[in-house]
């Protein structure tokens, strides 16, 4: 319950970032205000998801609708928060927190945040912010710099497909252990050539190169491949409702973002579905 709450306060914080990054303004200072009649907002508009059905959907000042975005975002990003807590929550009941085991948590939900943002400004405006992604980039670097001084693990999320991709790789007459980094590296530029004739935006081929810096190439892959299965799942209602073509854009970081997130937290029970079918 506790990772919820924190994540409901957290997805406050990310929608007025998300909204500031829309408007051009700065993000990190700042009191929030009415998007609507600019009036700045008291800590009683503020409180998540409550605030929101306390003033019954409008604005306290001016009494106009707030958008469905924010409380949305708010419970999202709490249901975010407490899957990674399960998914990582032996850390926290055998108290293990030397700085070896907390890395891992860090790494990879640094990682799903910042995923999850682009996700949600690419939903919004069909545009990746340059900054996030930069932002991304340096999130990992760091991440780098830290394994110098301290070794921590990194997990595998599809233990059974990731077992048959290591098995046939080393039985190839050269192995090298970068191997992943230098495959994931040809794969965004797969994407860079496929923006280039309109099949994906420009924007998605930077992030498919921040998810290669984080997953290995099978889980890459798959999340690639998952990722289209459920855009064409979102896509199909609205193109038999001809409210979308073939030609339709549709925003391919959302559905990114989720399969990372199923990958993430559920990945070793895809694997073993799979390879039970």
């Amino acid at each position: 319950m506790l990772a919820f709450l924190i994540g409901l306060i957290f997805g406050s914080f990310f929608n007025t970032l998300i909204y500031r990054l829309e408007k051009g303004e700065g993000f990190l200072f700042g009191k929030s205000k009415c998007p609507k009649c600019n009036h700045p907002l008291s800590f009683l508009d503020l409180i998540p998801i409550i605030s929101f059905l306390f003033l019954k959907g409008k604005c306290r000042y001016c009494k106009e609708k707030i958008s469905l975005f924010y409380p949305i975002g708010e419970f999202l990003t709490g249901i975010l928060f407490l899957s990674f807590y399960l998914r990582f929550k032996f850390l926290f009941e055998n108290f293990n927190f030397k700085i070896q085991a907390i890395l891992p948590f860090l790494y990879y939900f640094s990682f799903l945040i910042i995923l999850y943002l682009l996700a949600v400004y690419d939903f919004r405006t069909k545009n990746i912010p340059a900054i996030l992604v930069f932002f991304g980039f340096l999130t990992w670097i760091l991440f780098f710099i830290i394994s110098f001084f301290y070794k921590f693990p990194k997990i595998t999320f599809l233990d059974t497909i990731n077992s048959f991709f290591d098995f046939s790789i080393k039985s190839l007459p050269f192995y090298f252990e970068n191997l992943d980094f230098v495959l994931n590296f040809l794969i965004a530029v797969l994407f860079l050539l496929a923006s280039f004739i309109g099949l994906v935006g420009e924007g998605d081929f930077l992030v498919i190169l921040f998810i290669g810096l984080f997953l290995k190439t099978p889980e890459l892959l798959f999340s690639i491949f998952l990722a289209g299965f459920l855009g064409s799942l979102y896509s199909l209602p609205f193109i038999f409702l001809k409210k979308y073509n073939l030609k339709s854009e549709i925003p391919f970081v959302p559905f990114l973002f989720l399969s990372n997130w199923f990958i993430i937290c559920f990945g070793n029970e895809i694997s073993k579905i799979i390879f039970k079918i």
